[in-house]
């Protein structure tokens, strides 16, 4: 396999950070500008994502015992953060912490359809420096920065991963230098110019926030999401997870978030008004100043959140765990 080659596919997939940021921006505004004037929905449409790992060395060896995964993948030296890119048109980029992404593994839809992802080394030979493999979830040691994941070689390249078949080797040295691991997933939902998935930063427009204007995302995976702004007018993220998120001065009026997940999450002058909260999970959140006017609280846990300066103007409680594991059973 040409090395060169690799090495300018490198270099591409870094320029997507620092290149493929105007579109997105003027995209986001174009779309929340549209949706207030019209009020409409914001657009739906499927994208395609790569993920990129870097390592300083590795191994791959076969595994003991018998299962779908044969061997297992070593990569030390990881960087902190995995990159992500979307192909043409939207080239919208970002990052997401080691521990989250591997956390998120469900999220992503990986434990359902197992990504494939190509291994490609820095300094080896042309014949043996390609390997497209089958990724199971890994698990990461922060303090060794080291990841091990469970793989399965796979005899054909596919999906984003397409371009690669002819240059894929059929094996490569047990023990390696420097590496990066391309991760494929095939299909990512975007509403207006937000990917729905874990770590989503949709801000892209920080004052204007993302356009989430009646959006169905039920049960949606948006694991330490950035939707600081965002306009959730109407939508439903019914059992949606959204733990770990940062979600300050979001509108989420009339929203239907019934059975939501918001533990850890940052809610600060945060809009519920209206909101359907029934039994969604506010534990240790931040929620100072946040407005629940209208909104029902029935069942919904609260347990350890701050809620100093918040709004509770006509709030139904009934059923409600209040932050000091009270009962507020005051609206039944």
């Amino acid at each position: 396999m040409n090395s060169l080659r690799l090495r300018l596919c490198f270099a591409l997939c870094g320029s997507l950070a620092i290149f493929g940021i105007a579109a997105p921006v003027a995209e986001a505004q174009n779309n929340a500008d549209s949706a207030v004037q019209n009020s409409v929905r914001p657009a739906k449409r499927d994208i395609s994502i790569l993920y990129t790992q870097t390592a300083q060395r590795g191994s791959l060896r076969p595994k003991s015992g018998h299962g779908h995964y044969t061997h297992v993948l070593k990569l030390k030296g990881v960087s902190r953060q995995v990159l992500w890119f979307s192909d043409r048109p939207t080239r919208l980029t970002g990052d997401i912490p080691v521990a989250g992404f591997l956390d998120s593994w469900k999220g992503f839809g990986f434990s359902a359809d197992p990504p494939n992802a190509a291994l490609t080394l820095l300094n080896a030979t042309n014949d043996q420096d390609t390997i497209v493999v089958e990724l199971g979830k890994g698990v990461y040691f922060p303090r060794h920065r080291r990841v091990n994941y469970p793989v399965r070689i796979v005899t054909r390249a596919t999906g984003n991963l397409a371009h690669l078949e002819t240059r894929r080797d059929d094996k490569i040295a047990q023990h390696f230098g420097p590496a990066s691991l391309f991760i494929d997933d095939t299909s990512v939902r975007i509403i207006g110019s937000c990917p729905i998935r874990p770590y989503t930063e949709c801000d892209q427009f920080r004052m204007l926030g993302a356009d989430l204007y009646k959006a169905d995302l039920t049960g949606a995976s948006l694991v330490g999401t950035d939707l600081m702004y965002a306009n959730a007018l109407d939508a439903n993220l019914t059992s949606a997870y959204l733990t770990y998120a940062l979600l300050d001065n979001a509108r989420f009026t009339d929203a239907n978030l019934s059975g939501t997940h918001f533990t850890h999450a940052s809610l600060t002058n945060t809009s519920f008004t209206g909101a359907n909260l029934n039994g969604a999970l506010f534990i240790n959140t931040d929620l100072q100043n946040a407005d629940f006017t209208g909104a029902n609280l029935t069942n919904a846990y609260l347990t350890n959140a701050d809620l100093t300066d918040a709004n509770f103007t006509n709030t139904k409680f009934c059923q409600t765990t209040m932050p000091d594991s009270s009962i507020n059973n005051s609206g039944c």
